[in-house]
């Protein structure tokens, strides 16, 4: 039997987005690898595939456009179980650039590979297949201080094999003007995925988490503006356990505009849950599933859509 609560309607908890500045100096690690220009990278990144170690590569100041040398896409392609790092020397001044014509950076590994990106920017990617900022394939990928920008296709997009259980974690980072597709869309069978502290605006739909048995959750984060004509839904969450907390959502409408925005679409085979959240101005909530539960939430109620029974 499916059942439905709404506890509190009133904001009980604090939502923030918090941003750091990080700067690696030369001096603080002997292991790493400097990087400034568009050779190195891709020379730092072929190596990386092949050299039997952990990799860590900082990236200096500047943009690395992926049609500098007419290469295209920047791709890591691996069989190795050890970890890469890619961070930027200061954070948000290394721009990954797909030219408008590429895809920017393509991670994947057949081995149980760890990658971290850290503070950097990619932007301008373009793609009908797949992302167009970064395309991942590795197990465990972590993302912190980061922004994707102007992406025409998904921001990121991952595939979770239920064999392999690939985890996303996602932690204060920005999305910004991502068209035609969910800034992050994430698909598959298992893997979790994790947002956390992180800014989304005007873009074409900012989540679609549709991982069939494993935890979706957003927590701390601002979504403002995800819905067009085209893309009615900001962030949608099916498949297993899904959880909204201490998040902001926003969508304002043009007057005459008659298109119903659902700035969350949620539905998980067990716990759907929204907690100490704010949805303001248009934004509805649809939710479905065996079980919905709200809590200590501000929401115009006549823009919550539930099933009956």
């Amino acid at each position: 039997m499916k059942s439905f609560k709404v506890l509190s309607i009133f904001l009980t908890g604090w939502w923030c987005f918090i941003s750091f500045s990080t700067s690696y100096a030369a001096t603080e690690r002997g292991d790493y690898l400097e990087i400034r220009t568009v050779g190195e990278l891709r020379q730092a990144l072929l190596d990386a595939q092949s050299n039997g170690q952990d990799d860590f590569i900082v990236l200096a100041d500047g943009i690395y456009e992926t049609d500098a040398d007419g290469l295209g896409t920047f791709q890591f392609i691996d069989d190795e179980a050890y970890s890469l790092t890619l961070v930027a020397q200061n954070q948000g001044q290394a721009v990954l650039d797909g030219s408008g014509i590429h895809r920017v950076l393509d991670l994947d590994s057949t081995a149980q590979t760890s990658i971290e990106i850290d503070g950097l920017v990619l932007q301008n990617g373009f793609s009908t297949d797949g992302a167009a900022g970064l395309q991942l394939n590795v197990k465990n990928t972590t993302i912190i201080d980061s922004e994707f920008l102007d992406n025409v296709g998904s921001a990121i997009q991952s595939y979770g094999d239920y064999g392999r259980g690939e985890t996303i974690l996602i932690e204060r980072s920005k999305f910004l003007r991502n068209r035609t597709m969910p800034a992050i869309v994430h698909s598959g069978y298992y893997s979790p995925l994790s947002i956390v502290s992180s800014y989304f605006k005007d873009n074409e739909g900012a989540v679609r988490a549709h991982v069939n048995y494993s935890r979706a959750s957003i927590q701390n984060s601002i979504f403002l503006n995800n819905t067009s004509e085209n893309q009615t839904t900001g962030v949608s969450m099916q498949g297993g356990d899904r959880a909204v907390h201490n998040s902001l959502f926003l969508e304002s409408i043009e007057k005459g505009d008659s298109t119903n925005r659902t700035a969350v679409r949620i539905s998980g085979d067990q716990i759907n849950h929204i907690y100490n959240s704010i949805f303001l101005d248009s934004a509805n909530v649809l939710a479905s599933g065996e079980s919905f539960a709200m809590h200590h939430t501000y929401i115009d109620t006549t823009k919550l859509a539930v099933p009956d029974g």
